[in-house]
């Protein structure tokens, strides 16, 4: 149980900056922030570098990983093949209570870049996405998708990349597409919104080179 709260609180650390990009961590002072002992500490670092956040060194040193942009390409790469698919899945069933999380969460990430709080802001982004993952039902989506939940978070927040003016201004279209059931526009307005997100954080970098019509206004995001 320790493990697992020491794991969770270290992986917020990271994706949060409060443990920046490239940074040596020092297990003798982890163990005194997370108020733990080294073997539950060990466990830890174990996991996260078995999911790609550290990088472990001889004598078991770690650091945590620093995106660069083939990283923050593949990040995008994973979310394009993933969130599509599921909107769709998710706008194919009938109108579901989890369109009002959605609508909620629009609220909270509008709030939240209003007041300058952008690591909340992220936060909120990156649920309204996994919600709409959970609501498509497939275990091996939903599955890739938590693997991927800090380096998501990561990308989002990382001052290398990340324009928060543009992070999510598309999410209300999405939620509408898939509370009215349309299938085929839930999965376009991902696409264009995921595509967006990365031409807007990688110097213009792209996932489709299509440009098929829309069918409604859509904007860019994180």
């Amino acid at each position: 149980m320790k493990q697992h709260r020491v794991y969770h609180e270290l992986r917020r650390a990271i994706y949060t900056g409060r443990i920046k990009p490239g940074e040596k961590l020092v297990e003798r002072q982890l163990a005194e922030t997370f108020e733990t002992s080294r073997g539950p500490l060990r466990e830890s670092l174990l996991r996260l570098t078995s999911e790609g956040l550290l990088r472990q060194h001889p004598r078991r040193t770690c650091y945590v990983q620093e995106l660069t942009l083939a990283d923050l390409r593949d990040i995008y790469l994973m979310r394009y093949a993933i969130e599509p698919v599921a909107a769709r899945l998710a706008a194919a069933r009938p109108a579901r209570p989890f369109v009002r999380r959605l609508d909620k969460l629009i609220r909270q990430i509008a709030t939240n870049m209003a007041r300058q709080r952008y690591i909340a802001s992220a936060e909120a982004d990156f649920e309204f996405h996994r919600e709409i993952v959970l609501a498509s039902e497939s275990p091996r989506l939903i599955r890739a998708y938590e693997l991927a939940h800090v380096p998501i978070l990561m990308s989002q927040l990382s001052p290398q990349f990340n324009k928060p003016d543009v992070l999510a201004a598309i999410h209300q279209d999405l939620a509408d597409a898939i509370r009215e059931g349309q299938a085929d526009l839930a999965e376009s307005l991902a696409r264009r919104h995921i595509s967006g997100a990365l031409e807007n954080n990688a110097s213009g970098s792209s996932l489709e080179e299509d440009d098929a019509p829309k069918k409604r206004r859509w904007r860019s995001g994180g």
